[in-house]
């Protein structure tokens, strides 16, 4: 049984005609990038796995739990998969303090994220990203790194069981984008938490990528 079993199928129709993903992949690393230029079906393939985007076929597994699987009629809703997502843009709330952002990763905070804004688990990690300074400051009002940070603590602060990261580096400047990769990097391993990243950068699939799958028209390459 391998940590990460993958294989989705999904096709998507549009006005320029359809497009076709047939993914399969197994492995046991807990760093995977998957590779591949604009359009391989990288983004669709992660929000196939954090349950964003139902396949039309297939089965998905992380350390043993299904996710889905068409055969067995198993379709976990997002919210059980217990997956971190880290969005290219980051989709922090514009109208929330970075404190808040953060805390609406939590079971609840989508209720009332004001209630959860102090809770240990949101302290400790802005702690552990150095926010402290920010806490209550909005996302226009902070760096590039720091959306970035609030943005990866907001999915890490309900313990997923694993860490999802669509081109997590994309907006940032190449100085930056260096500094991130090996923050991430560091704290991957810390965590020890399984992380899949997607990029079409081959320098983040160096740092980042144990195990590295090379994506192109909706098919792994070999």
């Amino acid at each position: 049984m391998s940590l990460i079993d993958v294989s989705v199928r999904k096709t998507l129709a549009s006005d320029s005609g359809e497009f076709e993903l047939n993914v399969t992949f197994q492995s046991d690393s807990r760093r995977i990038v998957l590779l591949g230029p604009s359009g391989a079906g990288k983004s669709l393939t992660l929000r196939i796995i954090a349950g964003l985007i139902r396949p039309d076929d297939g089965r998905i597994a992380v350390n043993g739990r299904v996710y889905f699987d068409k055969k067995y009629q198993v379709q976990l809703p997002a919210r059980k998969r217990k997956t971190g997502f880290l969005f290219q843009d980051y989709a922090l709330f514009p109208h929330l303090t970075v404190r808040q952002n953060i805390a609406f990763g939590l079971h609840q905070g989508w209720m009332n994220p004001g209630k959860q804004e102090s809770a240990p688990e949101v302290v400790d990690w802005i702690k552990t990203f150095e926010l402290e300074a920010v806490a209550l400051n909005y996302p226009h009002q902070i760096s590039g790194g720091q959306k970035q940070r609030v943005a990866l603590a907001r999915a890490l602060v309900a313990n997923p069981h694993i860490l999802l990261l669509d081109e997590p580096f994309a907006a940032l400047d190449q100085d930056l984008r260096g500094r991130m990769r090996e923050e991430v990097s560091l704290l991957q391993k810390k965590l020890n938490i399984p992380m899949i990243t997607i990029t079409h950068d081959e320098q983040d699939a160096q740092v980042l990528g144990d195990h590295v799958i090379r994506l192109a028209s909706g098919r792994v390459q070999t």
